[in-house]
């Protein structure tokens, strides 16, 4: 029963890769043009037997989410992202350095642009993990993807993806996967973010999604939107000014969008003029820390 299980394994990974493909705009394939390049497991992550016979991770860490704005998008330095709700999360680390992200906390969607190519990260329910894997597979035409799997407990586990745009730089997202999948831990629902510099209180920093150029975030009840702002404020009516906080000086005005009650605030910060979108000037206050707790 076991062999056909693991026989199994590698057409589910595949399924999953199409998926991630698909979403990404990226080639479509059929799952049946995928081999894998290798008859064994590339890496085998080696965590704590639990004392029935599985392998868990009992590590938990919190999640610790540095952003700030570029031209070519949001940036994240040395992320610890959290995948999934605050009461049942796995938390996913990625080796010191500045990746362009997208992400979705709560849907459990993480994926991070790199010299080459991209790595997509996905919380899955470990039902679908036969056990911890990585493999490199490729089409007849000599296309290559990596794709991996590692349960981290009774109920989670994380798909690994990586979508190479250039051969040469293959090893180095074979060698970020194999990072990603050792340092994936249980998540203890806490998240350390902060916005060019400027921490985020802990109970605002829930539901955050980054889709490129814009990072939303709240409080479970009401969000905050951050985006940059490329026109011109000469003229444009924001001609009032506070700071929610020491050092962020915002200016607004009189606006107010009908449908959603969200209001523009304007800051300019050190990448730019950045445009945030709130329901009130409570809200920001309270979002961002005092200069007590700005420090990460």
């Amino acid at each position: 029963m076991k062999k056909e299980k693991y026989k199994m394994f590698v057409p589910f990974i595949l399924l999953a890769i199409v998926a991630v493909c698909v979403a990404a705009g990226s080639l479509f394939v059929t799952m049946n043009s995928w081999k894998s390049l290798n008859d064994s497991n590339l890496f085998v992550p080696q965590p704590q037997e639990n004392g029935q016979g599985t392998a868990y991770t009992e590590e938990v860490r919190s999640g610790s989410l540095a952003l700030s704005f570029s031209a070519d998008g949001l940036k994240a330095n040395n992320p610890t992202v959290l995948l999934g709700t605050r009461a049942d999360c796995v938390a996913v680390s990625f080796p010191e350095g500045e990746y362009a992200i997208e992400y979705d906390m709560e849907s459990g969607y993480f994926s991070a642009e790199v010299d080459g190519g991209k790595l997509v990260v996905q919380k899955i329910s470990a039902d679908e993990i036969y056990g911890d894997c990585l493999r490199l597979l490729a089409t007849e035409s000599g296309e290559e993807l990596i794709a991996g799997q590692k349960i981290i407990s009774a109920d989670a586990g994380i798909s690994v993806v990586g979508i190479l745009q250039n051969s040469e730089k293959r090893d180095d997202i074979l060698a970020l996967a194999e990072y990603v999948m050792t340092n994936t831990t249980l998540g203890d629902k806490s998240v350390q973010l902060s916005i060019e510099n400027f921490k985020v209180n802990d109970n605002w920093a829930q539901s955050i999604t980054v889709d490129k150029s814009v990072v939303s975030f709240g409080n479970g009840e009401e969000d905050i939107i951050m985006s940059r702002f490329t026109n011109s404020l000469t003229g444009a009516g924001f001609t009032n000014s506070f700071e929610p906080v020491e050092g962020m000086k915002v200016s607004c005005g009189s606006f107010q969008d009908a449908a959603t009650g969200y209001k523009p605030y304007m800051f300019t910060a050190d990448s730019g003029t950045l445009k945030i979108m709130a329901k009130n000037t409570e809200n920001l206050e309270n979002a961002f820390a005092t200069t007590e707790q700005k420090q990460l």
